[in-house]
């Protein structure tokens, strides 16, 4: 996983409004530091409505995922913009923002540090017990065979 430090040092600092949920890409540049001579965007601009279905399709390399890095503000643009509802995605708080939005990839992923109990609560604000964790998993059992 990609640790990210907040600009302001403290995670929880930063813009916590309500999310509705447009997102604008505008102009968007993008290189990896590590590849710094090599531009995985230039000028990606698209914007997604509340509700609306987009689909991210291309061959391997294209930026799909870099895409999704870079809402979860994994990574910030080199240039261009890019918005949730209007508002800089670096003006949220980072702690906040991901709390806001869940991905459902196509390769389920374990973090390689502790159990599947912690893999499973990563990134819950709250404590749950043992008994909400198996209620949740059995519930995802019978929705998988719906």
């Amino acid at each position: 996983m990609i640790y990210k430090k907040p600009v302001t040092g403290d995670s929880s600092v930063g813009n916590k409004s309500n999310i509705r949920g447009t997102i604008s890409f505008d102009k968007v540049q993008f290189t990896y530091p590590q590849k710094q001579n090599q531009p995985v965007m230039t000028n990606l601009s698209f914007k997604a409505l509340p509700g609306q279905t987009i689909a991210l399709v291309g061959p391997s390399g294209t930026g799909k995922s870099t895409i999704i890095s870079l809402l979860e503000s994994f990574y910030d643009v080199c240039g261009g913009s890019l918005k949730i509802d209007g508002k800089d995605i670096r003006s949220f708080s980072l702690d906040y923002l991901r709390t806001q939005m869940a991905l459902v990839d196509q390769e389920p992923r374990l973090f390689g540090f502790g159990s599947i109990k912690d893999n499973i609560c990563f990134g819950l604000t709250q404590n749950v017990s043992d008994g909400e964790i198996q209620q949740a998993l059995t519930l995802i059992k019978y929705l998988i065979y719906f």
